[in-house]
């Protein structure tokens, strides 16, 4: 059996709130490049859902979600979920599935945010236990999911260190990378992820994660960037979300970062109901920030614990 795993991120150019980056882990036969997901789960899920299609839609985060409606992207990755026997009630128990030991800030604590937090339609039930039956037959198992979820405070102490928001980026991504990839294993692993904001050159940072390892370098370029480490292959290379361990790990960050941003502005509405929500890009942000800097003050919370400087 060999490994396909999936890696993206969401939240890297919004200055309030998290950054957010996943991995989605399959284990295949063979070899995991001749393993293609999106065709043996065709009568499950799509990548391009039509009004009248029922399947769940699992593509690039940008395409399932739009702003104010969370159910398509929370109805393709709740049965995910449910294929590793997690029913995470809130926000907060989720987290602790995704990254065990996940501290979030302690002003937020007492936010709760209840899952799933969208009616899913009971069909899905019925689309779930014939999910199971294709992976049984096909001798498939999605083995883990994992993110990382990076907080203003945590991720300024970071800039602090590399003074490069997308270095910052890249370490989260290949810290999440070096949790679920088995460099050592004797069966073939495929690790599929999208350019770091259009980064060329990996191999600095890999020989890092290598940890004494020989890396190898396939191709460095603008379409693809690729290493071998012992029988991993690494690739980088713009639109992987058309890979579905890709796709999956971009609805995950994208959820996971939309979830959050309840809880954020939940809070502060907490102490000024009339506070317009935001999704914490930068020109809102801004805006956002200055109607509760005053609150902020008064409870504490300093502009390194709200505000991603870069």
């Amino acid at each position: 059996m060999a490994l396909l795993i999936g890696v993206d991120e969401a939240g890297l150019g919004p200055n309030l709130g998290p950054f957010v980056g996943t991995a989605t882990v399959w284990e295949v036969p063979g070899h995991p490049e001749q393993t293609s997901l999106y065709e043996l789960f065709a009568d499950i899920l799509t990548a391009h859902r039509a009004p009248a299609d029922d399947r769940w839609q699992v593509a690039d985060s940008k395409t399932v979600y739009k702003p104010g409606f969370l159910e398509p992207l929370e109805r393709g990755v709740w049965p995910l979920l449910q294929l590793l026997e997690w029913h995470p009630y809130a926000l907060s128990e989720l987290c602790h599935h995704l990254m065990p030991g996940y501290l979030e800030p302690h002003w937020l604590a007492e936010i709760g945010v209840p899952l799933p937090h969208t009616r899913l339609p009971e069909a899905d039930i019925e689309l779930l236990g014939r999910w199971k039956t294709i992976l049984a037959d096909h001798s498939i198992r999605l083995i883990a999911v994992r993110s990382v979820v990076v907080w203003p405070g945590e991720w300024n102490n970071r800039l602090d260190q590399w003074d490069n928001k997308a270095v910052v980026a890249s370490r989260c991504l290949l810290e999440l990378i070096a949790q679920v990839c088995p460099f050592d294993a004797a069966e073939p692993t495929l690790v599929l992820s999208d350019k770091h904001g259009g980064r060329a050159r990996y191999l600095p940072l890999l020989l890092e994660l290598a940890d004494g390892r020989f890396v190898q370098t396939l191709a460095e370029g603008p379409e693809s960037s690729r290493y071998r480490i012992g029988k991993t292959e690494l690739r980088f290379e713009p639109r992987s979300e058309h890979h579905l361990p890709v796709a999956y790990a971009s609805m995950v960050c994208k959820y996971i970062r939309e979830l959050t941003m309840i809880q954020f502005n939940e809070f502060f509405r907490g102490h000024h109901p009339e506070l317009r929500r935001t999704q914490g890009y930068p020109l809102d942000a801004r805006r956002f920030f200055s109607e509760i800097e005053a609150t902020m003050i008064r409870l504490g919370l300093s502009r390194r614990d709200i505000w991603r400087e870069r």
